[in-house]
């Protein structure tokens, strides 16, 4: 199923862990690999494969580095848009650098490529060597998913638990 929102339990789990990671980049980067599944199915006869070239470590390490570029530049720009209107929000945004971007999206790319590798047999870690997926049904297809929503909620609680360290001026768990 092209688009699925498991991917971003995992996304949210690291993403209260590493905190200094780029949330967009991050969530948008564990998602974006199923453009080619969207495609195929929008597209049945176009021979684009579900889980193609863009869900092979090559394939996640050019995506990353798009969205990451992408992210950075957005960010970029919503600064300038803040400090034209005199910084209107009600907190100060933070500034990604184009590093911690790429580095976000890869994290996000490459996170998507390994879940999807216990699941779907067509997918090949190695697109350009075609070879067996080592880590297919390493994993059942139940257990994969229901650690996606661990992560989920576990990242959920541990950022509930960041956000109120920060409302009320602790250190941040």
């Amino acid at each position: 199923m092209p688009f699925t929102p498991f991917h971003w339990g995992l996304s949210l789990l690291i993403q209260s862990i590493a905190i200094f990671l780029d949330p967009l980049g991050l969530f948008a980067g564990s998602v974006i690999n199923d453009i080619e599944g969207v495609y195929s199915l929008l597209f049945p006869d176009s021979g684009v494969p579900l889980h193609g070239f863009f869900h092979s470590f090559v394939g996640a390490l050019i995506l990353g580095f798009i969205v990451g570029v992408s992210s950075f530049l957005i960010h970029k720009s919503i600064r300038r848009i803040d400090i034209k209107f005199d910084n209107p929000t009600p907190f100060t945004l933070p500034k990604y650098s184009l590093k911690i971007c790429v580095l976000s999206a890869l994290v996000g790319t490459f996170s998507h490529v390994l879940l999807d590798a216990f699941v779907y047999e067509d997918l090949q870690l190695f697109y350009i060597i075609p070879s067996e997926n080592p880590l297919l049904h390493l994993l059942p297809v139940e257990i994969v998913y229901f650690l996606c929503v661990v992560c989920f909620i576990l990242g959920g609680v541990i950022l509930a638990g960041r956000y109120r360290a920060y409302l009320t001026d602790d250190e941040l768990v």
